[in-house]
């Protein structure tokens, strides 16, 4: 694979992915010294399982947060627990989702669930992983408290260029990231990631999760093919390591930044 020689120099950070599930489906992580990730879980029992690979992987970031596709309200406790005990980085992933009419109809316990997040990352100063999907005014109604917080990561981003640029004149320390559906041909996420500054910019695999056609699951290792087609919608060729290397160091600040260690 290509891909693979060609980014083996460079840093890689993969901003959103869900190592419980990996280990789950036996997916192998990237085994390489300039390899970052960010993981998200959503139960105890996920927390744990992600907690005890992130133990041996010091450069790996820790999150939990109440997903609003399955909004269970008294994980709040543990969140806090968490959060506290400084066994988190962030929170997240957390948000709204009324993508079929089934999540539609529990707006309510979405609302209570991303509220009461909000209010903790706000207490204690925590950055936080939104997710979103039919749903992006939600945010502009949330903007003076999002404002509040370090930062924010719109994970798999769905909105405009025009909406992002309006977050980020909204005082939100936004940053947008982009996975598997650059691959899928999405406008919005392809426009987006050529447009935005690219202090603004992160990539993501979300493995297991958001399959292309075909596919079983996402593997870890797709991060090169999503950093790639970043790579051609912004212009970059193989040849030029120099771009190559600025673009990725960027990318790999913006993750610092993201968690407060810039």
């Amino acid at each position: 694979m290509q891909y693979k020689d060609f980014f083996d120099s460079l840093i890689i950070c993969d901003s959103h992915l869900h190592l419980s599930d990996c280990a789950a489906y036996s997916l192998p992580l990237l085994d390489s010294e300039k390899y970052y990730c960010l993981s998200c879980a959503h139960s105890e029992s996920e927390f744990i399982i992600q907690d005890d690979i992130i133990k041996e992987k010091t450069d790996f970031i820790s999150a939990f947060g109440i997903h609003p596709q399955n909004p269970v309200i008294k994980n709040l406790d543990f969140l806090e627990k968490l959060i506290v005990e400084k066994k988190i980085n962030c929170i997240g992933e957390a948000g709204f989702d009324f993508f079929t009419q089934e999540l539609k109809e529990n707006e309510e316990l979405q609302k209570l669930a991303f509220e009461s997040q909000l209010e903790l990352a706000v207490k204690y100063s925590m950055p936080m992983i939104i997710h979103g999907r039919k749903c992006n005014d939600r945010f502009f109604f949330y903007a003076k408290q999002l404002s509040k917080l370090p930062a924010v990561m719109f994970h798999s981003y769905m909105g405009t260029f025009n909406e992002a640029q309006s977050l980020l004149n909204k005082g939100i320390n936004c940053f947008f990231t982009f996975g598997k559906p650059l691959l899928n041909g999405n406008k919005k996420a392809i426009e987006c990631t050529c447009k935005l500054d690219s202090r603004h910019l992160l990539l993501e695999t979300d493995a297991p999760f958001q399959v292309l056609k075909g596919e079983e699951y996402t593997k870890p290792s797709d991060i090169f093919k999503v950093y790639e087609k970043a790579f051609e919608i912004r212009g970059i060729a193989f040849e030029d390591k120099e771009k190559a290397a600025r673009f990725t160091e960027q990318l790999y600040s913006n993750f610092l930044q993201f968690q407060g260690k810039l």
